[in-house]
């Protein structure tokens, strides 16, 4: 079966939010599909999400801190 993919106009800049303690593996390695995933459930575990606006990029961190795990080696009580 032979994937299409549409040809689009994608943005110099976008923006992906992340945890502090992600930082060093994606300054050493980039950012990996499915590395590291934050949610639990995904649909799309295989994913990087990425968002046109900082803030909206920091909203999916956000509900992401909120339904982590205890075992998430990022997992803040705070």
């Amino acid at each position: 079966m032979k994937r299409l993919i549409a040809k689009i106009e994608v943005p110099d800049i976008l923006y992906h939010a992340t945890y502090e303690c992600n930082l060093d593996s994606i300054k050493e390695k980039g950012l990996i599909p499915g590395f590291s995933n934050n949610w639990d459930g995904m649909q799309d575990s295989n994913a990087v999400y990425l968002a046109l606006d900082e803030d909206v990029a920091e909203s999916y961190a956000e509900v992401a801190q909120d339904e982590m795990d205890e075992d998430n080696p990022c997992y803040d009580s705070e």
